[in-house]
């Protein structure tokens, strides 16, 4: 339940409509109680705030115009920022911007202010000596009025300043910050105090020799965004099973494909089928919940786009590969979430499908490597953030995959960039990377005697 509440309000905030609606709610309640407190301490207002009927009717007219034409200010920055940011640092992006409050507030500040004036409007009333005007309301919309242009400056510098390169790839950043915070590792049920244990039984029951395992398919159509593993263990508690997951958050489902594999087998109906299905949170996009590569598949695309030929910004691309840099190095440093999970009682109910690290690490370098190869700042920067990986990983498989990306890297550019000197300094931070993963660099090419030097400076 807690893994829909959060996906539904993600959908909420990432939305224009949300705060603009409750701020309008929130006015049009204002409006028709406030002018009930005004009837109740109008014996008590001071003199000062009199004034006649002719300047307040002109005063909440005034305000009700200026502040629909300032919604329609914050509208169009609004969509300039959005064109901009789609074309020059790719539509994925135009989720982080929409998500933003401060626009949303302004747009809904505006509105509110505008529909609270007009409402007082209609709580003017006269009797056969006087006429009844709400002072306190009025100057209540003054306020309104104040605080909204002070919103509405900052609305203009914080779009000013989204739009930048610098601080979109910062903002990014911090989007696959807060994933990795919730995914590395992540609870899911109760983890197993005997791994060796739980592997062995998960072996042995989708090994060749156990019988046939039930494929659950897939009834919807979309990105997997999120997965209730709270229910899914509920549910393969409930009907004696033992769920493999074969989809994580990421993928693309499609009907009829298996998602899930169940044992035993005779334990799986329809019923069941549907309920599983229904542990699965299937939308249009990718978003960053439970999917910790959605956010590093944005910077990803900034950096690509910086490295097209129509855009030509190296320097964009570089930021976002320190970024992707930064955040290898704290990964390295992460267990992997276990993926054996077990019921309250002890008994292992499902295997994830969970993250390793040579896999973050290709979706974060794979794509850049193949667009920059004849780049060599973007290309020298690749290598240098994978020399300050190497000092964190730990393990053969993370030192292979470190390795892997530093060969082709260096492959790469070799054969695409004709200067001796740039491939010379690509060869030397190559050689670097080498000595960080505890590789003797003359086991690899290029390097021969007439490196010898380098190694001999270094020791």
């Amino acid at each position: 339940m807690r893994t829909w509440l959060v996906n539904l309000w993600d959908n909420f905030r990432s939305g224009f409509w949300f705060i603009p609606s409750l701020l309008t709610l929130l006015a049009f309640v204002l409006g028709f109680t406030m002018p009930e407190v005004d009837r109740y301490v109008s014996s008590s207002i001071p003199a000062w705030m009199h004034s006649s009927p002719e300047t307040a009717r002109a005063t909440l007219t005034t305000l009700a115009g200026a502040m629909i034409t300032a919604a329609g200010l914050v509208f169009s920055v609004t969509i300039v920022a959005l064109s901009i940011t789609s074309s020059q640092f790719g539509p994925r992006l135009l989720r982080n911007f929409l998500s933003d409050s401060i626009t949303q507030l302004a747009l809904g500040a505006c509105l509110a202010t505008s529909l609270y004036s007009l409402l007082l409007l209609t709580a003017f009333s006269h009797s056969e000596d006087t006429v009844f005007l709400p002072f306190v309301s009025i100057y209540l919309a003054l306020l309104f009025a104040l605080v909204t242009l002070y919103i509405l400056i900052y609305c203009l510098h914080r779009v000013a300043s989204a739009t930048q390169a610098d601080n979109v790839v910062a903002e990014v950043a911090e989007d696959l910050e807060d994933s990795i915070s919730r995914i590395f590792p992540e609870n899911i049920g109760e983890k197993s105090d005997d791994l060796v244990e739980s592997e062995k039984k998960a072996v042995e029951l989708f090994s060749e020799r156990s019988p046939q395992p039930a494929p659950v398919e897939a009834t919807k159509e979309g990105y997997l965004q999120a997965v209730d593993f709270e229910g899914i263990i509920g549910l393969a508690k409930k009907s004696d099973l033992v769920i493999k997951l074969i989809s994580r958050p990421g993928d693309f489902l499609m009907q009829g494909i298996p998602i899930a594999e169940v044992q035993p087998g005779t334990n799986l109906d329809e019923e069941v089928q549907e309920k599983l299905n229904k542990t699965l949170i299937v939308g249009n996009r990718r978003t960053t919940q439970q999917d910790m590569e959605c956010a590093v598949s944005e910077l990803v695309e900034v950096a690509v786009r910086a490295l097209s030929p129509g855009i030509n910004d190296p320097f964009t691309a570089i930021r976002c590969v320190d970024r992707l840099g930064a955040m290898l190095r704290r990964l390295a440093k992460r267990d992997m979430p276990v993926p054996y999970r077990l019921d309250e009682e002890g008994n292992l109910r499902v295997i994830a499908r969970g993250y390793t690290f040579p896999n973050v690490l290709d979706c974060a370098f794979d794509q850049i490597r193949q667009h920059s190869s004849g780049t060599v700042s973007v290309s020298l920067r690749l290598l240098e953030s994978l020399e300050k990986i190497a000092l964190c990983v730990d393990g053969d498989k993370q030192k292979a995959a470190v390795l892997r990306q530093a060969e082709m890297i260096y492959r790469g550019c070799v054969t695409a960039i004709s200067e001796e000197n740039d491939r010379d300094d690509l060869a030397e931070r190559y050689w670097f990377v080498l000595k960080a993963l505890g590789e003797n660099p003359d086991d690899h090419e290029p390097f021969s005697q007439d490196w010898k030097g380098l190694s001999s400076q270094q020791e």
